[in-house]
């Protein structure tokens, strides 16, 4: 037994993972990228509800909040819920990327109806508003229940505008 090599595996062979190649503070860069877009936000938000003299309260990193946890902005009559998805490079998303998710995840809509039905409960006096907060932008490739057949345009008009009526401001850019 003590002519067997005390490491079998040549020196060569011996290579991490790619992941494990990552140097160790680049995580932590990651994270910092997106909290510091995120806390940017926060600060832009309660800064406009301090001036409007509107802001009675929040809260940052809700457990009760389910995902809308990234910022809750509280009024008399009202409670913001905020969920920010903040990407280094971003990239288009689809309907079906609202309605079915990615990559295994529930999805964005089933996430923000979860995070209005928790702050509900939690604040039934008031009117509760859930926001989806993201640098992402909305595909113009994207195809919608209901436009089959129809032109680019006439799609891109009725899934945009269209959905928007007598809902204003529903789907905003940020």
């Amino acid at each position: 037994m003590d002519d067997l090599p005390i490491n079998p595996v040549p020196p060569q062979d011996r290579r991490l993972p790619a992941e494990a190649a990552v140097a160790p503070a680049e995580g932590e860069r990651r994270a910092i990228r997106g909290f510091a877009a995120q806390y940017l936000f926060a600060a832009t938000r309660i800064l406009a509800s301090l001036r409007s003299r509107q802001l009675l309260w929040i809260r940052v990193a809700d457990p009760e909040a389910g995902r809308v946890d990234d910022l809750q902005v509280g009024s008399r009559s009202q409670v913001d819920g905020y969920q920010v998805k903040w990407n280094r490079f971003p990239a288009a998303f689809s309907f079906s990327d609202l309605r079915d998710g990615r990559g295994g995840d529930r999805s964005l809509i089933a996430q923000l109806a979860d995070g209005w039905k928790r702050l509900t409960v939690l604040h039934a006096s008031r009117r509760v508003v859930v926001h989806l907060v993201t640098n992402d932008v909305p595909s113009v490739n994207d195809s919608l229940p209901g436009t089959e057949g129809l032109s680019r345009g006439a799609r891109r008009y009725r899934g945009s505008r269209g959905a928007q009526r007598g809902r204003r401001g529903a789907w905003v850019v940020a």
